[in-house]
């Protein structure tokens, strides 16, 4: 028998020995076809309940914002968010909806960059206002606010985190309205709370204001202390919800309040 080299290894079967045993207990326990595939299902299920555990013990289970997601693209929209195309820049300031999209044919449709902008800024950080982008658009545009309609959503963001608190969630209160503890406003809605905070933030204050929050800082937040860098706060926002926009590939928003 020709001797091994040095270095060769000698190959050897590992798994022969368990693949032994389990054809002697199959033949021995006589196990149908059935009951062999009724076992490996049961296996594949227990993985998949093991994998599923594991996503939900390190927080990374984001299933609202899949659904969402879906409902969004497939209700809301009814078009494939693989083929979306813009608007020239809002010429008509369209708004997402079965209303506003206008078809150009099966596979494209024009979408307020806006909405599409807030959408992907609420996926990107986790938020249950996700698909909620067009409603912060249409009552922008129908309470005269800047045509960037950033502010809003900033003020969302340095408050609620964008409603992620899940008080703020429950009461679909995403900027602190009312104040705080028993004081703070309920709403039925998200649609509720951002025609709300939409009409009063340009009824009660103005264009001006929500171009430079710093002027609605004492009021707004309030005389304290932790108020007085309030309207830096929302300005940084503002400017990240741009920066993301410009990310995205979508060109700054802010460019509208000059349009």
């Amino acid at each position: 028998m020709e001797k091994a080299k040095l270095g060769q290894v000698k190959k050897v079967y590992l798994l022969k020995p368990l693949r032994t045993r389990v054809y002697k207990s199959i033949k021995k326990r006589k196990l149908s076809a059935s009951k062999v595939s009724f076992y490996l299902f049961l296996l594949l299920v227990l993985g998949l309940g093991i994998n599923e555990l594991g996503r939900i013990l390190t927080g990374s289970l984001d299933s609202y914002s899949v659904e969402a997601k879906q409902n969004y693209y497939n209700t809301s929209l009814n078009i494939d968010p693989s083929a979306i195309a813009f608007s020239n820049k809002f010429s008509a300031a369209e708004v997402l909806g079965a209303s506003t999209v206008n078809k150009i044919n099966t596979n494209i449709s024009l979408v307020d960059e806006r909405a599409y902008v807030f959408d992907q800024y609420f996926l990107a950080n986790n938020s249950p206002l996700y698909g909620y982008g067009k409603y912060f658009v249409e009552k922008c545009d129908q309470y005269g606010a800047p045509r960037d309609c950033i502010t809003i959503v900033a003020i969302a963001r340095n408050e609620t985190n964008l409603c992620k608190y899940k008080v703020s969630a429950e009461m679909h209160n995403c900027w602190g309205f009312g104040g705080g503890g028993e004081h703070r406003l309920y709403f039925e809605s998200f649609e509720a709370s951002i025609d709300r905070v939409s009409r009063v933030l340009m009824e009660g204050y103005g264009t001006q204001y929500l171009i430079d929050p710093s002027l609605m800082e004492g009021t707004f937040c309030g005389p304290q202390d932790e108020c007085k860098n309030w309207g830096n706060s929302i300005k940084f926002f503002i400017k990240q919800i741009d920066q993301f926009g410009k990310d995205l590939g979508v060109g700054s928003l802010l460019e509208l309040r000059n349009s």
